[in-house]
């Protein structure tokens, strides 16, 4: 603006040498004022604002190496799997209780019997063992109630002579090796008469019994034995 009116101020005047000396001090006023704003100019373009320092940077976010967690939800197949062997556990261990309840039921019935058959051995305990084998006799005839009398009797023989045998084992196994031995003797006599009909009326042998153990030639003294004492 200062410079535009010294401009006009020239055109207007002559330039004469009063003049010049009274325009040379604005001029050099307008011409100081102009290189101090060119000055601040270049020294506003060169400034550094506090907020571009480095000290005053974003901090960076550090990433962490472990994995990420996967948050998304289990499938339907997962799911279903997870089920199933919850279902499989609970299964195998209602199971093993079961097995074990069933183990400790067993030996307590065992225990049980095992004392029954104990105090029926017993030598003072007569009349017991006579109720059982008694008891014994009639559970065979109960079973047998709709067969024949032949059946009858053998099925209440037979359940008095187990009831007797579990009360006296000592005289059962006695008895039994008699028995035994008596049914073997006859079968050899048996079997020697068969032979001889055989021999005189069709000509020929039956194979020989060299391998059996009982021979009819024994007389029944030698083969007799005592009974164990009750």
């Amino acid at each position: 603006m200062a410079f535009q009116v010294y401009c006009q101020i020239l055109r207007r005047s002559v330039m004469t040498p009063s003049a010049l000396s009274k325009l040379s001090v604005p001029v050099t006023c307008s011409a100081i004022v102009f290189a101090a704003s060119e000055s601040e100019k270049k020294d506003s373009k060169t400034l550094i604002k506090p907020s571009e320092l480095p000290f005053y940077d974003p901090v960076k976010e550090v990433k962490s190496s472990e994995p990420q967690k996967n948050d998304e939800e289990p499938s339907v197949v997962l799911e279903y799997i997870g089920i199933a062997r919850r279902e499989v556990w609970k299964l195998k261990e209602s199971f093993s209780e079961l097995t074990g309840e069933a183990y400790s039921t067993v030996g307590d019935v065992r225990k049980q019997v095992d004392e029954g058959i104990d105090y029926l051995r017993k030598e003072e305990h007569f009349p017991e063992q006579i109720a059982f084998i008694t008891i014994g006799g009639i559970t065979g005839l109960l079973l047998a109630f709709r067969k024949g009398f032949f059946k009858k009797l053998l099925y209440m023989a037979s359940f008095a002579a187990g009831s007797a045998a579990i009360v006296y084992p000592d005289q059962a196994s006695f008895y039994w090796e008699t028995g035994k031995e008596h049914s073997g003797r006859t079968g050899t006599i048996l079997y020697e008469f068969l032979n001889g009909l055989t021999r005189d009326y069709a000509g020929f042998d039956l194979p020989t019994l060299s391998d059996f153990s009982f021979s009819p030639m024994k007389n029944d003294s030698e083969t007799a034995k005592d009974p164990p004492a009750k």
